[in-house]
């Protein structure tokens, strides 16, 4: 068992917390290390110390477990709720220091990083439940990193961090949990209440457009492609069934981009050229949904990176003849930019030329 889940059971323990199959677990856990049994006969020994009576609930930013019960004493009393977020935090905090009981220590440099730009706010009473989520985040423990983070933010929304622990929960959200609906709400409040984050990261605008365009159908097409990338090795029909059934969308443009990804890796360096990649997975794909948007990005490539009008419009053409009225419409479009683009250049010339 991780030390930081033993540590968990410890804090639960002393404030009856701890279920009786939890308490067996802890004794065994601690009856096998004599580190952690030393550490945790000085915590109780502190907070045995405490005046009679008296209970030093654990910081809400720091336990998940933990969180619930504080959440409905909340709700019982808003007023003593709120004199425990100011001062039961901060004498916690001393306690745990002077015993040197450190629960959240990870060797990992990416975490370390973001706490260290979090040092500025270390006043915040969200500081502590950022560096623990990024710290349960580097363990794998996606879905209690994002307990603390959702947790805190209901109890602090305007607290200096609040930003930052919102853009955190709807990254993990995304990219790491996939709840596609919970991201796109985190988003969305991100980018309403928190505008300043929101627009520090460019990333947070294209995730949200793209959760936008997917909220349609109940992020079915993210679900898929999700199920496609799976699918490792040469096969790439799954991936290639996404961009058929959702052409001319953001999601058909992330599936194309991963077949094109995996193409180039199992090809030569040499061959490591958009225009021969595409070439290579165009030959590869028997969907005509599929070959149709194949055929306006090397249009695009052919027409943009080698001036090559002709071929371009040949291969925007061969889209045209598509059955798939999104392709026809796509194909239109390209062709009717490439018409304009083409006038323009010919002006150009005759007015520039002797």
């Amino acid at each position: 068992m991780r030390r930081w889940k033993i540590r968990k059971l410890m804090v639960a323990a002393l404030y009856g917390e701890l279920s009786e199959g939890d308490k067996a677990v802890l004794e065994q856990q601690l009856s096998k290390s004599r580190m952690l049994r030393e550490e945790y006969d000085n915590l109780r020994a502190v907070v045995s110390a405490l005046p009679t009576g008296e209970k030093i609930d654990p910081p809400v930013d720091l336990f998940p477990l933990v969180m619930a019960r504080l959440q409905r004493e909340m709700k019982e009393s808003q007023k003593r709720f709120l004199r425990l977020s100011f001062y039961a935090v901060p004498l916690a905090a001393v306690i745990l220091m002077g015993i040197g009981f450190l629960l959240w220590r990870t060797p990992n440099t990416r975490v370390s990083t973001h706490v260290a730009v979090l040092s500025q706010e270390q006043n915040s009473l969200l500081f502590e439940t950022l560096r623990e989520a990024l710290a349960l985040k580097a363990q794998g423990d996606d879905v209690n990193a994002a307990v603390a983070l959702q947790t805190a933010l209901e109890t602090h929304p305007n607290d200096a961090l609040a930003g930052q622990a919102q853009m955190e929960l709807a990254n993990l959200y995304f990219e790491r949990l996939k709840r596609y609906r919970e991201a796109y709400e985190a988003y969305r409040l991100l980018k309403s209440k928190y505008p300043r984050v929101f627009a520090s990261n460019h990333q947070n605008t294209s995730r949200l457009d793209l959760l936008e365009e997917c909220s349609q159908e109940d992020f079915a097409a993210l679900h898929l492609l999700d199920a496609a990338r799976t699918r490792l090795g040469p096969d790439l029909a799954a991936l290639e069934e996404v961009v058929a059934r959702y052409p001319g969308t953001q999601v058909a443009s992330l599936a194309l981009q991963e077949m094109l990804t995996r193409v180039m890796e199992e090809s030569a360096p040499t061959d490591h050229q958009p225009l021969h990649a595409l070439e290579a997975l165009k030959d590869r794909c028997t969907n005509p949904v599929t070959v149709a948007q194949i055929n306006l990005e090397m249009g695009k490539a052919y027409w943009k990176e080698y001036q090559d009008w002709e071929t371009a419009e040949r291969l925007g053409q061969q889209a045209m003849q598509s059955e798939n009225p999104q392709i026809v419409a796509m194909a239109q479009t390209f062709l009717q930019e490439l018409k304009r683009y083409e006038e323009a250049e010919n002006s150009l010339q005759k007015a520039t030329s002797p």
